[in-house]
């Protein structure tokens, strides 16, 4: 589940759903868990950010919110790793 030299987090939500998440530099986000088929969405400012699977899981942390910054990505692998280079670059926060 995303990026090998980044530790992974497993979370369980109220509903009992499980949720994938990663740590760099003091900014957890979220990641599709191992069994999760895209299309993949990078959202880097948003009321959430992570590496997201379909439009649906996405939509609500992004749509109305101003200033809200997301791009489709071809692989988990390649969303972790522009992820990565957005919070290096101080580039992807919570709004």
């Amino acid at each position: 589940v995303g990026h090998a030299k980044l530790r992974t987090f497993i979370l369980e939500t109220a509903k009992g759903e499980k949720r994938w998440q990663q740590h760099h530099k003091g900014t957890y986000f979220d990641v599709p868990g191992p069994d999760i088929v895209g299309p993949y969405y990078l959202v880097t400012k948003g009321t959430w950010i992570g590496v997201l699977a379909t439009w649906m899981r996405m939509a609500p942390y992004i749509n109305g919110v101003k200033g809200a910054c997301y791009v489709g990505v071809l692989s988990v692998k390649e969303g972790v790793e522009r992820m990565i280079r957005a919070i290096e670059l101080g580039e992807s926060f919570v709004i």
